[in-house]
C-alpha cells in the first residue's frame, strides 16, 4: 500500500512587475528570466525558496497581450506556504513587486480588502505609518491603494477615512456579464432589478450602454431572465487561471455509433441531451453549477494562427481600398487630361482664327495701299506726259534779238 504523502496548506498569488520602476538592464533580465528574477529579489530580502511554484507568465501593453520587447508589465502566478503569505503581502508593493493574493479557483482572495487613495507615492507611503495592519501596497493602471485583512479593514477605514461611511462587503466569488440591458442602465437600476427578479448581485463595471459586469455568491435564478419584459444575456466569466476543459475524462469508453452521433468541437451541449464526452454534465447541473460545453476555446497557436488571418484580412481590405481609390485617381486624372486636351484644341483653334484675320486685315490694308501708290504713281505720269506734250515757251534771248532788230 503506498505511504500518505504530507500535504502542505498554500496559497496562489499573482506577481506583476511594471517596466517603469527597474532599470533598463533589470528590466532587461526580468522579461527574459521572470522567475530566477522574483526568486532572486525575494532571496535579498529574506525569502528564500518562498515560492514552491511558478507559473502562467505573460506580457501586457495597456491590458493587451504583447512581446516581451514591447510590455509595459509582466505577470506571472505563483503558490507558497499559506503561512508566509501575510510575511509576503505586507512588503509588496514597496519592494515594487506588486502581489495579489488569489482563491483557488483563480479569482481575487475576498478576504482581503483595498482602500484606494490619491495622491503621490510619498502621500501612499505616510497614510501606510498611520496602520499598522497594512498588507502592503496595491496599484492598478491608474490609482495606488492599500491592502487590509477583512478584520483590520474597518478600523484602518476609520482611521485613513475618518470623514466617510464604511463601505458594506461584498464577497463575490462568481462574475457575471449582463448584455441587452436598457440603452443607459445604471447600477440603481441593476439594484432595483435584482430584488425583482430575487437574484443578489453586486454591479462592479459598466461594459458600455447596455452592458455590465456583477458580481455574486450564486448562480441565477433561471437560464431565461427578463429585464422590463425585454429577455437579457447573463454570461458566466470563468477564472482566468481555472482550465476550460479536463483531459481526464471518468466513464466506459463511447463506442464507434456513440462517437458518431456526438455533436460537433465547438457547439454546446444541453443539458438532457446527447452528452457526448461530457459524463458529469447531469451531476454539475443538479448542483447548480453552469452547463457542460465542448470546448470552445482555441489553442495558442491557432490563436496566433486567428489574429494573423484577422490582420491579414484587414491588410486585404485595405489593400482593395487602395486600388479603388488608384483606379478613381486614374479615371480623375484621365478626364482632367481629356479637359486639358480640348481647351488646348480651342484655344488653337482661337488663335488660328486670330492669325487668319489678322492676315486677312494686312492682305486688304497692303492691297489698299498698293492701290493708293498706283493711282498717284499714274496721276505723276500722266502730268509728265502732258509737260513734254505742250508748246514750249520762247527764251528771254530770243525777245531781245527781236527788239534789236
Amino acid at each position: 500500500m503506498q505511504p500518505d504523502i504530507d500535504e502542505q496548506a498554500c496559497a496562489t498569488i499573482a506577481i506583476t512587475l511594471w517596466r517603469e520602476d527597474w532599470k533598463d538592464d533589470e528590466w532587461k533580465y526580468l522579461v527574459d528570466k521572470p522567475f530566477n528574477f522574483v526568486r532572486q529579489q525575494l532571496a535579498s530580502q529574506g525569502f528564500e525558496d518562498v515560492l514552491l511554484a511558478t507559473w502562467g507568465k505573460s506580457f501586457r501593453h495597456e491590458r493587451q497581450p504583447t512581446s516581451a520587447h514591447h510590455a509595459s508589465s509582466v505577470q506571472f502566478h505563483a503558490t507558497l506556504p499559506k503561512e508566509k503569505l501575510r510575511s509576503l503581502l505586507v512588503i509588496s508593493g514597496f519592494n515594487r513587486m506588486w502581489i495579489t493574493p488569489k482563491s483557488q479557483s483563480g479569482r481575487l482572495d475576498v478576504s482581503w480588502r483595498i482602500i484606494w487613495i490619491d495622491g503621490t507615492w510619498a502621500h501612499l507611503n505616510s497614510q501606510a505609518s498611520k496602520v499598522n495592519s497594512c498588507a502592503g501596497l496595491v496599484r492598478s493602471r491608474t490609482s495606488y491603494g492599500l491592502r487590509f485583512s477583512s478584520e483590520d479593514y474597518e478600523a484602518a477605514w476609520k482611521t485613513l477615512c475618518p470623514d466617510r461611511q464604511v463601505p458594506a462587503a461584498h464577497d463575490t466569488p462568481n462574475l457575471f456579464q449582463i448584455q441587452s440591458l436598457p440603452y443607459g442602465c445604471s447600477a440603481e437600476m441593476l439594484g432595483k432589478w435584482s430584488d425583482a427578479i430575487g437574484w443578489t448581485f453586486k454591479p462592479l463595471k459598466a461594459l458600455g450602454p447596455t452592458g455590465w459586469l456583477v458580481g455574486s455568491q450564486e448562480q441565477p435564478p433561471s437560464e431565461f431572465l427578463t429585464f422590463n419584459a425585454k429577455p437579457v444575456l447573463v454570461k458566466f466569466i470563468q477564472p482566468k487561471d481555472k482550465l476550460g476543459t479536463n483531459p481526464f475524462v471518468a466513464g466506459p469508453l463511447p463506442s464507434k455509433t456513440e462517437m458518431s452521433k456526438a455533436p460537433a468541437v465547438g457547439t454546446a451541449v444541453p443539458i438532457g441531451g446527447p452528452l457526448g464526452f461530457h459524463p458529469w454534465a447531469k451531476s454539475a447541473h443538479g448542483r447548480g453549477l453552469p452547463p457542460a460545453f465542448t470546448r470552445e476555446q482555441s489553442g495558442p497557436t491557432e490563436l496566433k494562427f486567428q489574429e494573423q488571418d484577422g490582420k491579414i484580412e484587414m491588410q486585404n481590405k485595405k489593400l482593395a481600398e487602395m486600388e479603388n481609390a488608384i483606379q478613381q485617381l486614374r479615371q480623375d486624372t484621365k478626364h482632367e487630361f481629356e479637359q486639358v486636351q480640348q481647351r488646348e484644341q480651342q484655344a488653337q483653334a482661337q488663335v488660328h482664327a486670330a492669325i487668319q484675320n489678322v492676315k486677312q486685315d494686312l492682305e486688304h490694308t497692303f492691297q489698299q495701299a498698293i492701290g493708293l501708290q498706283s493711282q498717284q504713281l499714274n496721276g505723276t505720269l500722266h502730268e509728265l506726259r502732258s509737260l513734254l506734250q505742250a508748246k514750249p515757251k520762247r527764251g528771254r534771248s530770243e525777245e531781245k534779238e527781236d527788239m534789236d532788230d
